[in-house]
């Protein structure tokens, strides 16, 4: 897949494209972005037009905090057929009229058919609706469709909700809407070095800035390493029992031995298992940490 933060970058061929920033491209972004690979004909490109939130966002996401990093979402968006990934920073095309972003759509990438979402603003100070879009386009000889909303046992699929049932520690019901688990993508750090002389050596990462922190606590997890998926625990806060002050992920990966620091790992977010708790000794923080990789181990095998 290829992915275009330059908007000077050429478009050779004719494109179907998925308008939407698609955070945690959930089941709803799914059935926007597969109507659109779907209707790509021979000789046309599927895309997904979305915008790094790097610099800024729209005024509707100020302050929401992230599901999938970029590079995340680029992965996703591969999997499901997309041929390019049209990524760029917000600040670039949010001054651009509803007009001049529809000009841009036709004369440069020689747009066919246009997916979004029932509720897609576009153009400056998000202007511009889906009625705009069918405008534009249409004359141009491109077809706009609109999905209706994705719904869920009568409730709207939305990142909104998700975020909210990550909150609560629901990363059953999350992974469900998401149609993968959440999952944290980052490097693995240096931390104490305290689960190494309890006999539980640990990976620690950080969470990215505006990346969604799930609620607190103790989680069934899986670890992919080198394309291997090892059953783990995730310590998700501050470690009370050790007194850490930055909220980070701690996971004890069972059945794996080797060096992870500095290499990124995707640690995927299953199951809430407990609160965090204050230890009265480190042996009995490594005795819980135990416990808790059986009751992992045993719902991974369910």
């Amino acid at each position: 897949m290829r992915i275009v933060s330059d908007l000077n970058e050429a478009f050779q061929k004719e494109t179907c494209i998925a308008l939407g920033f698609f955070d945690g491209v959930h089941l709803g972004h799914r059935a926007v972005i597969g109507n659109t690979v779907n209707r790509r004909a021979a000789g046309q490109e599927a895309v997904v037009f979305s915008f790094s939130a790097a610099d800024a966002v729209p005024f509707r996401k100020r302050g929401a905090k992230w599901l999938t990093t970029s590079a995340q979402k680029a992965a996703k968006l591969a999997a499901l057929g997309v041929d390019i990934f049209v990524e760029p920073p917000f600040a670039s095309i949010s001054s651009r009229t509803p007009e001049e972003f529809a000009n841009f759509l036709i004369r440069r990438m020689h747009v066919r058919y246009v997916t979004c979402g029932y509720d897609y603003r576009f153009g400056r100070g998000a202007s511009g609706t889906v009625d705009d879009l069918r405008r534009l386009l249409e004359p141009a000889g491109a077809v706009v469709d609109c999905i209706t909303p994705v719904r869920d046992e009568g409730e709207t699929i939305s990142s909104t909700h998700i975020r909210e049932l990550l909150a609560d520690g629901n990363a059953v019901e999350a992974a469900r809407l998401l149609g993968a688990p959440f999952a944290l993508d980052t490097p693995v750090v240096h931390g104490r070095g305290l689960g190494r002389e309890l006999g539980s050596p640990t990976a620690n990462q950080r969470f990215p800035d505006n990346f969604l922190v799930p609620r607190h606590g103790v989680y069934a997890t899986r670890v992919l390493v080198d394309g291997a998926a090892y059953p783990a625990v995730t310590n998700v806060g501050i470690k009370p029992t050790v007194g850490d002050a930055l909220p980070g992920a701690e996971t004890w990966i069972l059945g794996f031995e080797g060096d992870l620091y500095n290499r990124s790992v995707e640690t995927q977010f299953l199951q809430f298992l407990r609160e965090e708790k204050k230890f009265d000794s480190l042996e009995a923080l490594a005795a819980q940490i135990r416990a808790d990789g059986e009751t992992a181990k045993a719902l991974l095998e369910k």
